[in-house]
């Protein structure tokens, strides 16, 4: 603690379980557990703490118990945007929590070893709406293809897909044999 108070460090945990001495998805021992890292920020450090995503559709985010969220000031989800096998080369960062302020998704490409900046980085959802507006009428699988191309997992297209449709930003035509067609929706077109 005195070392946090003296230097104002910036401390890494690398990665988050192999720290935890608990269970990650017990929420009273990563409450207590999470108390650490927020006495370190309190006296002037700032905390970075690397984690993992899961598998499940509810741990896109991060993996463990609600806990981890509710006790950092903002966090961030890293994707890569690059086809696998390819090694590093465009990433996004997204936030999906922010107590400090407003923030919007960070392009990151990678040349030669060195990390530059881009433009603001669409949202997977921004994706989407971009792909149905310049391709109204498409198929399904067709609008799937076309966004997993721009680097959307299929999964999460398809989520976005049935989002869209529920939530009014897309408007969903079922036709022969139950074939999906896809449009830009009402709430878009008031934005």
């Amino acid at each position: 603690m005195r070392f946090a108070r003296e230097e104002c460090p910036l401390i890494v945990f690398d990665s988050f379980v192999a720290f935890h001495p608990g269970s990650e998805q017990d929420a009273s021992e990563t409450r207590r557990y999470m108390q650490h890292y927020r006495n370190l920020a309190s006296v002037g450090a700032t905390v970075l703490i690397i984690h993992h995503t899961g598998k499940s559709e509810t741990a896109r985010e991060y993996r463990g118990s609600s806990d981890i969220k509710a006790a950092v000031d903002t966090a961030w989800l890293l994707e890569s945007l690059t086809d696998r096998g390819s090694g590093i080369g465009s990433l996004r960062l997204t936030p999906y929590k922010n107590r400090i302020a407003v923030a919007s998704p960070i392009h990151l490409d990678c040349s030669d070893g060195i990390f530059r900046a881009g433009e603001r980085a669409e949202t997977n959802r921004e994706i989407v709406e971009r792909i149905v507006r310049e391709n109204a009428g498409e198929k399904q699988a067709a609008v799937v293809r076309l966004v997993q191309a721009a680097g959307v997992p299929k999964h999460r297209a398809e989520q976005l897909l049935t989002d869209g449709a529920r939530d009014g930003w897309l408007s969903v035509d079922v036709g022969a044999r139950g074939a999906k067609t896809y449009r830009a929706g009402q709430i878009e077109a008031l934005i």
